[in-house]
């Protein structure tokens, strides 16, 4: 009986062995994850400073964007690192057009209060900013542009009808003739701005607020450490790529 209850603790001893050897490799494997998301969030926000640099240089109105980002950043609970990347791509279709700084910030954090507002899914929003920039872009809102934003924030378009002055049922004509102008657009974004304010914070103290608050603290904290560690990580990613 003996050997065999020894043979027996053994054999869970080497289990137990497994097991530990087990859980320190999910460890490892979870620290390289987080380790490769932050080194990935890390060249991603240094590509952004790279384009608003450019940007910059181009159209020096757009001079001050950063500290707009991080305003808006805290207002709309969303990474530093994603407010600088959409304020620069915003920046990159208006900039031709003489729009200003001032121009821009009424423009992201009017179209952001709505899509806070009314909580927007993360994809329904990024298609529906698309069509809005685009159609800034090209100083009119109509065809494919009118329909994304009637479908993911009709509550601008109710803005539109009341700046234009007409009958919310007028638009679909009017887009289609191309009377809806940027500027219109423009007015109807800083009107909202101002008007949701106080809904803005209600959203943001939601469940679903709270969340999107951590997810944008879980992000500007990977860029802190990616960036950390982006001149020791760098040479290792190109070491590896020159093996494989």
């Amino acid at each position: 009986i003996e050997p065999s209850a020894k043979k027996s603790a053994r054999a869970i001893d080497g289990v137990s062995k497994a097991v530990q050897g087990l859980g320190r490799a999910l460890a490892t494997a979870a620290l390289g994850d987080q380790l490769r998301r932050s080194f990935g969030a890390a060249a991603e926000f240094s590509a952004t400073q790279q384009r608003v640099k450019n940007l910059t240089k181009t159209y020096q109105q757009f001079t001050g964007i950063q500290n707009v980002a991080a305003q808006s950043a805290k207002r709309f609970g969303i990474s530093s690192a994603q407010a600088l990347s959409d304020l620069t791509d915003l920046g990159s279709r208006l900039g031709g057009t003489g729009a200003s700084l001032k121009d821009l910030e009424n423009i992201y954090q009017g179209f952001n209060t709505l899509l806070v507002n009314n909580a927007v899914g993360a994809q329904q929003a990024a298609a529906a900013t698309l069509q809005l920039n685009q159609a800034l872009g090209s100083g009119r809102l109509a065809g494919e542009e009118f329909n994304a934003i009637n479908e993911a924030t009709p509550q601008l378009l109710d803005e539109v009808a009341k700046v234009m002055g007409v009958a919310r049922g007028e638009l679909k004509e009017l887009a289609s003739e191309g009377k809806i102008s940027s500027q219109v657009l423009l007015k109807a974004l800083q009107n909202i701005k101002t008007q949701g304010a106080d809904a803005l914070a209600d959203a943001l103290d939601t469940p679903a607020g709270k969340l999107r608050q951590f997810d944008a603290a879980i992000k500007d904290f990977q860029v802190s450490i990616g960036t950390e560690l982006l001149p020791v990580i760098t040479p290792l990613v190109q070491g590896l790529t020159e093996t494989l």
